[in-house]
């Protein structure tokens, strides 16, 4: 039996999200200085189910750096800005 502060079992204990679509814009400027090229302003954009939107952009932060890391590319990334869209 459940007493009052007891959680019913199966009861979830996830707080409610929504998703958001957060931009990310960045440059290489390593990549910049080694080929010699105009230095661009890249986006990616990530959909991300967060309880808020400071969560979000934290959250799509994060995995733009695991990314990175993960990509075979030699120079840096570094992000302009964050953005959240709609």
């Amino acid at each position: 039996m459940n007493g009052p502060n007891r959680i019913a079992r199966g009861t979830s204990l996830l707080t409610p999200t929504s998703e958001f679509r957060i931009r990310i814009h960045y440059r290489e400027p390593t990549y910049k200085s080694r080929e010699g090229e105009e230095q661009k302003v890249y986006r990616w954009t990530y959909q991300i189910e967060a309880e808020s939107v400071d969560d979000a952009k934290a959250l799509a932060i994060a995995e733009f750096h695991d990314f990175a890391r993960l990509s075979s590319v030699g120079w840096t990334r570094e992000i302009t800005d964050v953005l959240a869209l709609d």
